[in-house]
């Protein structure tokens, strides 16, 4: 990310508060520090890594703007350390992605490599969340000790072996299913680029984004959903996001395609959209739970004065619109009860909203 277009259309769409993963260099210091300010409140709230440690020539690298490259386990101290002084909310995502699964043969950090990130983030306190696009590239990520996986895979369907993994090493877990979906040729971008509830709050850029195709289908998104239903059924963290403005996804919009995705496989609406979820996993402890205090949360603000703009149900408009109504109810009462809230502890509360009674 690099530009406040993207962060106004995230905030029209309702999403407050993005978090990037290799943000353009400067960038993110530059927003988060006006956002102190009191400026730049039409944007949504930014908490980025700048620093997504890759191999030289690995990816990132092509985009064309300066990045830090890693060759070494020896080095990757001194990377963590500098993005730290330079403001990185967490370290990632960490690139452990060879290109394969896309055609191609490009070079990714080694095993040893990965670790060595990982150890050197958790020395400094800072979660470590790892790029991955292979079912055997999350089994090492999750060996190598990552907190959290950004994206699944869609190569394989799930085994025993990677579920039991994330279940036992308490990984949270990304899938951006929005882009698995444009990848593997099944994107649902188009639905949102020409939904009228949607357009008036989308740019020219993002419906461009939206209509974006690779140019050939990589694996099988029913592999993708079978992750998340099994790692769903073991109790691992599913956080919704969506690695916009990749081809077939554009900010904001495509984070309400995520939850009808989620939705889709195997995630109840209150799963899929608990907020609570993805600001306890950042550990951003002033948000994503409607609480005296709290910042607003993901959504719900808007959704509290537009349900009829989310459309939880690709199959079922009218189990959409109750699930829309529903949750601008919970809302409303929450936000009307007066009495304190009782405190609850982190783990208790995320697994409670992920697997509610």
């Amino acid at each position: 990310m690099g530009q406040d277009t993207n962060l106004k259309s995230a905030l029209a769409l309702g999403v407050t508060t993005e978090v990037d993963m290799g943000a353009a260099e400067g960038y993110a210091f530059k927003i988060k520090s006006e956002q102190v300010q009191g400026r730049d409140l039409d944007l949504a709230d930014l908490r980025a890594s700048e620093i997504h440690p890759t191999a030289p020539d690995g990816h990132g690298t092509e985009y064309g703007r300066p990045i830090r490259t890693i060759s070494l386990p020896r080095e990757a101290q001194d990377l963590v350390d500098a993005g730290i002084a330079e403001g990185d909310d967490f370290i990632g995502e960490i690139i452990y992605d060879d290109g394969r699964e896309y055609g191609l043969r490009i070079p990714t950090l080694s095993k040893e490599t990965l670790q060595a990130v990982i150890e050197a983030s958790h020395r400094r306190g800072k979660l470590a969340v790892v790029h991955v696009l292979s079912l055997q590239a999350d089994k090492d990520a999750i060996a190598a000790g990552a907190d959290g996986l950004a994206h699944l895979f869609a190569d394989h369907a799930p085994d025993d072996e990677f579920i039991s993994l994330a279940a036992q090493h308490h990984v949270f877990v990304i899938p951006t299913l929005s882009l698995m979906a444009s990848a593997a040729g099944a994107s649902n971008g188009s639905s949102r680029a020409q939904d009228s509830r949607l357009t008036p709050y989308l740019t020219s850029g993002a419906i461009a984004d939206l209509l974006g195709k690779y140019p050939r289908n990589s694996g099988s998104l029913g592999n993708t959903q079978e992750a998340v239903r099994k790692l769903n059924e073991k109790g691992v963290l599913i956080l919704a996001g969506t690695d916009a403005h990749n081809l077939g996804t554009a900010h904001g919009a495509s984070l309400l395609g995520e939850l009808e995705l989620l939705v889709n496989a195997g995630l109840t609406p209150t799963q899929a959209s608990a907020t609570s979820i993805n600001a306890s996993a950042f550990q951003l402890n002033d948000r994503g739970q409607i609480a005296a205090g709290k910042r607003a949360p993901t959504l719900f603000s808007w959704m509290a004065t537009r349900p009829h703009a989310f459309p939880m149900s690709g199959t079922s408009r009218r189990s959409g619109s109750w699930a829309s109504r529903w949750i601008a109810k919970l809302i409303a009462r929450r936000l009307m009860h007066k009495s304190k809230p009782r405190k609850r502890s982190g783990t208790r509360l995320l697994r409670q909203a992920q697997n509610p009674a």
